[in-house]
């Protein structure tokens, strides 16, 4: 059975077209996220962990040059920690800070990630290393990710992030903005950043766009209309309990990614897998 992400796409109701992209800079990440950044879509920014090169160290400090780059920040919401930003041209941005490791801090904002029903709740997540796995807002239309990652299973977590079904929301995006190569050659950058966007487009269609079906049991006297993407078998056994039916229906590639990331497990599995 060959199952294409075309066909992925084909299968959501809102969700039509992905995009990938790479964007070099030189310098400082924070003269350049502004081309890049658009906060008339709904966005995740992970913004460089402190001990790489991409980052200057001050992770609070980032954050707030974010904030000014987007505009003025007129106040922070007590119950919910949401921080309102108003653009130049007048517009209101929601953004939700996850750099901040104050626990109580954190938790206001995180309880209120969870609570969200409708797009106009959240503009901007800012994050760290959080919004990766198994964090779920339907309504994100833009990944935007600064510098390099290391592991692909990150990569496609963060990306599948903005690979979710939702209202209004045709076109999902990925970006990495990451520091420009030494080459001085055009041609050199070109074949970089082709060779960047084949290896995550390969990981994608593997991965994040990978089928989706349901299983159920199918009862003799069943007479219900199967939905597009259900799969009925006799004997079969359903999920125990809430966790279980949420793991297999949606987290099975989160939990998937990390397990073959622990080291320890890789240590005892036999073959290949071990090595």
């Amino acid at each position: 059975m060959t199952y294409n992400y075309y066909e992925q796409l084909n299968g959501y109701t809102h969700l039509k077209t992905l995009g990938i992209g790479y964007h070099f800079y030189q310098g400082r990440y924070l003269t350049a996220i502004g081309e890049i950044l658009d906060t008339d879509k709904k966005t995740i920014l992970h913004i460089p962990n402190v001990n790489a090169g991409e980052s200057t160290k001050d992770k609070r400090n980032e954050v707030d040059r974010i904030l000014d780059i987007i505009g003025r920040v007129t106040h922070q919401d007590a119950t919910t920690g949401v921080i309102f930003v108003e653009r130049t041209d007048g517009k209101i941005i929601k953004v939700a800070d996850l750099v901040n490791d104050t626990p109580k801090d954190r938790d206001k904002i995180v309880a209120y990630l969870r609570d969200i029903n409708s797009a106009a709740d959240m503009d901007l997540i800012i994050a760290l290393g959080m919004a990766k796995e198994g964090f779920d807002w339907p309504f994100c239309e833009h990944a935007l990710t600064v510098g390099y990652r290391g592991s692909l299973t990150e990569i496609i977590q963060i990306i599948g992030r903005a690979t979710r079904d939702s209202q209004g929301k045709p076109h999902a995006q990925f970006t990495n903005l990451i520091a420009q190569p030494d080459a001085a050659d055009a041609q050199v950058k070109l074949s970089v950043n082709n060779m960047l966007k084949a290896i995550t487009a390969s990981l994608l269609m593997e991965q994040v766009l990978a089928p989706n079906f349901t299983f159920k049991t199918k009862r003799f006297d069943d007479e219900e209309d199967t939905p597009p993407g259900t799969i009925k078998i006799r004997g079969f056994k359903e999920p125990s309990s809430r966790r279980v039916k949420d793991i297999v229906e949606s987290d099975l590639n989160d939990l998937k990614a990390a397990i073959l990331q622990d080291s320890t497990l890789l240590k005892v599995l036999p073959g290949e897998f071990g090595k």
